[in-house]
């Protein structure tokens, strides 16, 4: 029989004890204001728990053999909250935002090949070669970007500058943007076509990218108390633990979705070449001045992050272009 021990713990239970625990907190007339969902992964870890309801009771069950199990309560005051406790190591000291990033990189290539495949005129080996071209230098270039934003700490850690634990968005899109460009100056393509080509695919990296980002705790949003705020529970998340903060990467899977869709919608609609690109950038820039608000970060200059002034740069450079130069046409 499922009994509870204390009302000062939250359970964490077998899906079973968990709907015979909601049947019988509905039906209770003790004042239960919550209820706590645990799901386990292999081993019997808690991956991700959901809460509903204000401050409520805590209730501690006997798991398997008669062993306690508690959950500590988060520093959260009303809603539903989520708790993430994924391990952000995948395997072997990988993190999983190390994976996954390498899977936003693949999803770049393989729109590249089958716009080749759909008729663009692109070989197959530009396509490589230019991926060969800007995935180093996206590597290179976001890492630049990140050892300056945290200059601060890098000045005093200089044997840390060299590595892969930090990286930045815009630096990965330059960098490679960049790279490719000059590529395209020793090459026989244009940049504006392969650009405007491949546009509707980085936001859908960049989804993809953020998954990682989510598992990984890093990028995460300034301390809320709304319904949907995220809290951190694993010892080795970059997030700070026990906190509820905003989902800050899930805001940005939804925007870089809805990108997607829109820049899927207005390919081939804009001319000349490169105008989808600059709007895809213009977009971005756009999300990133105004998000960055909700994340929590370092001052970079007039105390906003480096990634909204970038963006502000981005759009007063952009928008000018998109207003001289680009010129709708009907499909």
């Amino acid at each position: 029989m499922l009994r509870p021990l204390s009302r000062h713990y939250a359970h964490e239970a077998k899906p079973t004890q968990f709907i015979r625990l909601f049947i019988s907190a509905c039906c209770s007339p003790l004042p239960i204001r919550a209820w706590l969902i645990s799901l386990k992964g292999c081993g019997g870890k808690t991956l991700i728990r959901g809460r509903t309801g204000g401050i409520a009771p805590r209730y501690n069950f006997r798991g398997e053999g008669g062993k306690k199990e508690f959950a500590k309560r988060p520093q959260f005051v009303g809603g539903i909250l989520i708790t993430i406790g994924i391990d952000p190591v995948a395997f072997l000291g990988v993190r999983w935002y190390g994976v996954f990033v390498a899977l936003a990189a693949l999803v770049l290539v393989l729109w590249m090949l089958r716009e080749a495949r759909s008729g663009a005129k692109l070989s197959y080996n530009t396509i490589f070669t230019a991926a060969l071209v800007g995935i180093p230098s996206a590597i290179v270039f976001s890492r630049l970007l990140h050892v300056v934003d945290r200059w601060g700490y890098y000045s005093q850690n200089p044997g840390q500058i060299i590595g892969a634990e930090g990286l930045s968005f815009y630096g990965a899109i330059l960098g490679a943007a960049l790279g490719i460009w000059i590529y395209s100056k020793l090459s026989n393509f244009q940049f504006g076509y392969l650009a405007d080509l491949i546009a509707p695919a980085i936001p859908l990296a960049q989804a993809v990218g953020r998954v990682g980002c989510t598992i990984n705790g890093c990028c995460y949003g300034i301390v809320t108390s709304l319904p949907w705020g995220v809290v951190y529970t694993h010892p080795d998340s970059f997030a700070p633990l026990g906190v509820a903060t905003h989902p800050a990467t899930v805001y940005e899977i939804i925007y870089n979705l809805l990108a997607f869709t829109v820049l899927l919608k207005l390919r081939g609609r804009f001319k000349p070449d490169g105008s989808l690109f600059l709007i895809y950038l213009s977009l971005y820039a756009l999300w990133r001045v105004g998000s960055d608000f909700l994340r929590a970060g370092t001052p970079f200059l007039f105390g906003l992050h480096q990634a909204q002034v970038i963006g502000i740069i981005i759009l007063a450079i952009t928008i000018p272009l998109l207003a001289y130069r680009t010129r709708f046409q009907r499909l």
